[in-house]
């Protein structure tokens, strides 16, 4: 018999699962159906403690347009307690697939509302548990929006090691294993749904009488089935393979399979769908709520021991960008922002994202590549009570694939504006005037350097490139343009940077920044920095580092110490040393901090607007990339105020100063533009350096670009 809830009556069922029923009534104070959630059984302390979970989720992330949202809570006179919530009168997805899969357009339009969802949720720290298609409701108008928070958890909580509160069909293999859920298991259980959507069925199907064991082991050991004999296309095949990675730490981010499924579409001449996220402002508040306790990768490689406390702020001066700066061109609402280390990533939240890095961000963008692949350990033993227990439809795992298609473009004059004239280090803004035509350039030369190059540093004689896929660093031969040698570092290498000491890199996956000595070719100090470090600067012997996760930036010396560590809050990017000072822009406020190196405080705040990634210090000025308004921002380090606001190409990235040029990558189009500081103008856009092109450097008498959508370095005359 319904219980009897004060404010709502003709309460009647219309489910019911492991911990509740679910009734639909009537709110005449409203005049509206809702859903009535009320949990079942006795109410002792784990289910009271459930309860509480759910409610705090579920209120969390409300405001979210595909989430679920809870009008109200209590408890009814027998004591157990309920959830009043939107009525999703559309049923669920997998009711929308039971006469048959979804054409792959609908399919991908919904992922990418989903991966929004999904992303606000981990930056409230919390997790799903559970994703899969009957979790997937509908409203009359049509919208998915994620229910049944019952399992979700806070990351604060602590649940019993082994147990699985997760559907087996859509569960990442790593859960069999005993490992707690993490992001990257809720990224896994989305890229399985949206294969359902499309395929009509999950990704490995229990065959008669086969054992759930057999069907386990099947599963975490082959790859996924290739959707494309159905005609879907590889780009979307890539994202939901990428999702499904059979490692936690190959998977992207939430944003990142949004920003995959948007380019899918771009690349089908279909117009991305929206994926709606909190503005910068709103997302830093929303998490505080145990952001810094979500766990990105399992506990081995998250930091053992305490991190130094930072010294209180010292309160800093801020900059504000002159108003005669043209204001920068609208974006589109509800646009992503882009992760520390993406790949022609459409912006998106603050984020770590979770992960363009200092430029990143990505994440970090896990780029595509050859995966890695591995039977899960010990899964006899540890799925048997876990298939008796609660088998459904068996899982799946995958392998991703590339999906960068190598899109070249021919050289050609940029059409922006520029004043004529103008001096190496202007004090006032201005705006930009005609543009001279690109001066004569050959083609590039390009170096196959193994898949999703991403760092660059000069140094010892040799050009360094990271490899993002597979933890690897190359060191090249600019006399011959071939790799001499690779160094493997492990991991998700992020940025490089030269020192005197040797070359720095960042590890975004471990949390960790190595010094390479070229004289021994080897990794000779690896420092457990925290956080997700990304951007990487050097310093005479030591390296600057932010992490992006954990808002800090850490002064790391030769032998590994760390120096100094100074909170600056929000998500530092991009690191740049010199005019007497560290620079560092942040993706989640939109300004670029500067850094006394005395004492690693912040002394001075520039408002540069947007979503700066990338920054540069040359021609006595430092150069800031904007995303958020396609343009770059020269700040004047003399009055710590912006001077000039360049346009540029689409999503500019990272930057570069050298060769009386600034250069900057520009990913939604595969270019590379060169500004000149007098002119304060583009100059010329190139466009034969990849489909994907990430970060810039000036060395050896050229201009070196990374391609992370593919396996290449560019090498092009930096000469007028």
């Amino acid at each position: 018999m319904p219980p009897e809830i004060p404010g709502y009556d003709g309460l009647v069922e219309i489910g019911h699962g492991g911990f509740a029923v679910v009734y639909r009534a009537q709110d005449h104070r409203f005049n509206r159906s809702v859903a009535i959630k009320v949990l079942t059984g006795s109410l002792d302390a784990a289910s009271r403690k459930r309860f509480e979970r759910e409610r705090r989720a579920m209120g969390t992330l409300s405001r979210h347009p595909h989430c679920v949202t809870v009008y109200d809570s209590g408890f009814t006179s027998d004591d157990r307690p309920y959830l009043v919530m939107e009525d999703m009168s559309g049923g669920s997805l997998r009711q929308r697939i039971n006469d048959g899969p979804m054409p792959w357009p609908e399919a991908v339009a919904i992922g990418v509302k989903l991966a929004g969802a999904l992303l606000a949720a981990h930056k409230a720290g919390v997790l799903h548990r559970d994703i899969k298609p009957e979790n997937v409701l509908c409203s009359a108008y049509g919208e998915p929006k994620i229910a049944d928070f019952g399992i979700a958890r806070l990351e604060a909580d602590t649940l019993t090691s082994g147990t699985i509160f997760a559907t087996p069909a859509h569960s990442a293999p790593e859960l069999f294993e005993g490992t707690a859920a993490t992001r990257a298991s809720d990224v896994y259980s989305l890229g399985s749904t949206l294969f359902m959507l499309i395929a009509g069925s999950a990704p490995f199907t229990r065959q008669k009488d086969e054992p759930a064991i057999a069907v386990i082991t099947r599963a975490s050991r082959e790859p996924v089935p290739d959707l494309r004999p159905r005609g879907v296309p590889d780009a979307v095949c890539a994202a939901v393979e990428g999702a499904m990675a059979k490692l936690p730490d190959e998977r992207p981010s939430a944003a990142e399979v949004g920003w995959r499924l948007r380019d899918a579409q771009r690349a089908a001449g279909i117009d991305p769908t929206p994926m709606a996220v909190l503005a910068p402002a709103l997302a830093a508040a929303a998490a505080t709520t145990n952001e810094s306790a979500m766990a990105e990768e399992p506990a081995a490689a998250r930091v053992v021991g305490p991190i130094p406390e930072p010294k209180p702020p010292v309160p800093e001066p801020v900059s504000a960008p002159q108003p005669a700066i043209p204001p920068p061109m609208p974006e589109p609402s509800q646009e992503p922002v882009p992760s520390p280390l993406s790949r022609r990533s459409p912006p998106t939240e603050p984020d770590r994202p979770v992960s363009v890095a200092a430029g990143g961000q990505t994440t970090p963008t896990r780029p595509p590549g050859p995966r890695r692949h591995r039977s899960v350990r010990g899964v006899v033993a540890a799925v048997v009570v876990a298939a008796v227990a609660a088998l459904v439809i068996p899982l799946a795992l995958s392998q991703a694939e590339d999906s960068g298609d190598r899109r070249r473009r021919q050289a050609s004059p940029a059409t922006a504006a520029s004043p004529p004239g103008g001096t190496t280090a202007p004090t006032a803004p201005r705006a930009t005037g005609v543009q001279a035509p690109a001066p004569p350039q050959t083609a590039p030369q390009v170096i196959e350097v193994g898949d999703a190059p991403t760092g660059l540093a000069s140094g010892n004689g040799s050009v360094w490139v990271g490899n993002f896929s597979n933890g690897m660093v190359s060191r090249v031969d600019p006399q011959t343009n071939a790799v001499a040698t690779q160094i493997p570092v492990g991991g998700r290498v992020a940025e490089l940077a030269a020192s005197d000491s040797g070359i720095w890199v960042t590890n975004y996956a471990r949390g960790t920044v190595s010094r390479v000595d070229p004289a021994e070719n080897a990794v000779v100090t690896t420092t457990n920095v925290g956080g997700e470090p990304i951007g990487v600067a050097g310093d005479g012997r030591d390296a600057w580092v932010a992490s992006y996760r954990d808002g800090t930036i850490i002064r790391v010396g030769p032998e590994g110490q760390v120096v100094a560590r100074s909170k600056l809050g929000g998500n530092p990017l991009g690191v740049a040393v010199g005019e007497g000072a560290v620079w560092v822009t942040n993706h989640a406020d939109g300004t670029l901090r500067r850094i006394d190196p005395a004492n690693a405080q912040v002394v001075a705040t520039v408002r540069i607007g947007g979503r700066p990634l990338g920054v540069a210090v040359g021609e006595r000025s430092v150069w800031v990339t904007n995303e958020g308004n396609n343009t770059v921002s020269r700040v004047d380090p003399s009055t710590n105020a912006v001077v000039a606001t360049i346009p540029v190409g689409p999503r500019p990235f990272r930057v570069a100063a050298g060769a009386g040029s600034i250069w900057v990558t520009n990913r939604s189009n595969g270019t590379l533009s060169r500004i000149d500081p007098v002119a304060g103008a583009v100059t010329g856009t190139f466009g034969e350096v990849g489909a994907g092109p990430s970060r810039v450097m000036v060395a050896e008498g050229s201009v070196w670009v990374t391609d992370e959508d593919g396996r290449t370095v560019s090498r092009l005359d930096a000469s007028p």
